[in-house]
């Protein structure tokens, strides 16, 4: 989800063509009263003769379905909620990140939390435990993906939070006509029905969802149109494929035309991009460099004299000249002068009842797995269950370790090091001190000795890494019990009267240093 200024807005075409139907309400044809657009890097929302009606305050700004829409704040925070069409919260921005809502339903993530769906009042109906990924509702379900063996895998959900089908797709796509399009783990698509059935056996590149009987597939790198037993019907031969009403917009040879659903030509490809008539009689084209409007036979309309031009909704259509954004009627005639940085990219794509599925990724890391392991293993006078009058010998013993296991010249002794916690931490224990004799031009471990200090590193690996400043507060109030002595942002000491904890934070890892006080 993101919102484009004209020096990208094109680039977005090719997306739109490629991705999915809306499933949100949006259909063909369908008119939007309230535009998200730009004024500099902020967004609100115009009505179609130029009106703000929204003022221009968010970094991000989505469509209006059924009374409300997704917004993210400007300033440092920077989180999602939910607006009327007044522009009041009707969910406070509290969220890292948050889908659309459909069917009532939205999927959110708040801080170090796993996705969850909530209602149109906020309020929490379920979360997705256990879920890496999770797409919008779609088709009466919620895909979403779990971390397997180094392996992602998809499944579904109902719309009450039970699994129905159980994660084993690499991708999928979203139920339409009670199927979906969802590929193995070889990476071939083929579709399932909703009991995870499959009824179409993976094949194809990529497939898309059917819209009525038909679906739209990529193979060998060529778009055709299969039927639901998956018998084509018309092979795939097009470099892109799309349904627009009764026609389909076609690229052939790098130009865009319009084809019928035999794969005859209405319209010969000849424009650099379009996109599709969407429920109108004029089909915004692009023509070198700029963009017009031509009929259902191909001839223009209004002429090409756009840097961009979105299909019209209803008797308006938004277009460019230059870097500002304004209005124009069925005659190319401005009912409102360019004046706006931008248009929201979800525009264009809900009028031609494509969009992309909002997809929102776990925060959530279990750093409690480490704060809960280290405050069991310190305690007032002990380390994993030794003190500083245990020997190195005994101590190293117990790690199933031996003298010879260690060098003077690597000088680390490590009882164990980088095992995992939980995803995305790993743990380390080495003991340090005067703890090497000299045996000529060698050293080695003196078992005899005594340690003068245990060290723990939390190695953090990628999201976990966010979770810093969270695991060194973890960690202080794990040992509330010690007096702290000094502590700040990335360096935390606190003692009682035998031993000395620091806790110091060195970009991706944590240190928590144990010491012996004289």
């Amino acid at each position: 989800m993101k919102n484009l200024h004209l020096s990208s807005i094109i680039l977005a075409i090719t997306i739109f063509l490629t991705s999915c139907d809306s499933g949100s309400g949006n259909s063909i044809g369908k008119e939007i009263d309230l535009i998200p657009v730009s004024n500099g890097d902020t967004w609100g929302y115009i009505n179609k003769e130029g009106e703000f009606k929204i003022n221009t305050q968010f970094v991000y700004a989505g469509l209006f379905n059924d009374g409300i829409a997704l917004v993210k704040t400007d300033g440092e925070n920077n989180t999602y909620g939910y607006i009327d069409e007044s522009g009041k919260y009707l969910i406070n921005p509290s969220f890292l990140q948050a889908t659309n809502f459909n069917n009532g339903i939205a999927v959110v993530v708040s801080p170090n939390e796993v996705p969850k769906a909530i209602n149109k009042k906020g309020e929490v109906l379920f979360p997705l435990t256990g879920a890496e990924k999770a797409m919008e509702p779609r088709g009466g379900f919620i895909a979403f993906a779990i971390q397997k063996d180094n392996e992602q895998l998809w499944g579904f959900a109902d719309l009450k939070g039970k699994t129905i089908i159980n994660p084993q797709f690499k991708q999928v796509g979203y139920f339409s006509e009670d199927l979906c399009a969802v590929a193995d783990k070889t990476g071939k698509w083929g579709f399932i029905d909703e009991q995870g059935k499959i009824i179409i056996n993976p094949q194809f590149q990529f497939a898309e969802a059917f819209q009525g009987e038909e679906a739209i597939v990529i193979n060998d790198r060529k778009v055709g149109l299969i039927d639901k037993t998956g018998k084509y019907i018309i092979n795939p031969q097009f470099e892109q494929l799309v349904r627009d009403g009764n026609l389909f917009v076609v690229r052939s040879g790098g130009k865009f035309g319009w084809a019928d659903k035999e794969g005859k030509f209405v319209i010969n490809p000849q424009f650099e991009a379009t996109y599709g008539f969407a429920g109108s009689k004029m089909a915004a084209v692009m023509s070198g460099r700029s963009w017009g409007y031509v009929d259902k036979e191909g001839k223009y309309i209004i002429n090409p004299q756009f840097s961009y031009a979105s299909p019209f909704n209803g008797s308006v259509a938004v277009v460019s000249n230059g870097s500002q954004v304004g209005i124009i009627d069925k005659e190319g005639k401005y009912l409102v002068n360019p004046q706006f940085s931008g248009v929201s990219s979800d525009y264009a794509g809900a009028l031609i009842g494509k969009s992309t599925t909002g997809t929102v990724v776990s925060d959530f890391v279990d750093i409690g797995s480490a704060i809960n392991k280290l405050h069991g293993e310190i305690t007032d006078k002990t380390v994993a269950g030794f003190s500083f009058a245990s020997k190195v010998g005994e101590i190293i013993q117990k790690f199933s370790k031996t003298p010879a296991n260690y060098s003077y010249s690597n000088r680390n002794v490590y009882l164990f090091e980088r095992e995992q916690i939980s995803p995305g931490i790993k743990l380390s224990l080495e003991i340090g001190g005067i703890i090497f004799i000299s045996r000529g031009w060698n050293y080695e471990l003196n078992p005899e000795a005594y340690p003068d200090q245990f060290q723990y590193r939390i190695d953090l690996e990628g999201k976990a890494i966010s979770k810093v400043k969270d695991l060194m507060q973890g960690l202080k109030n794990a040992f509330a019990g010690y007096t702290l002595t000094s502590g700040d942002n990335s360096d935390i000491e606190m003692s009682n009267s035998y031993q000395k904890i620091s806790i110091a934070d060195r970009e991706s890892a944590i240190y928590v240093e144990i010491t012996k006080l004289n």
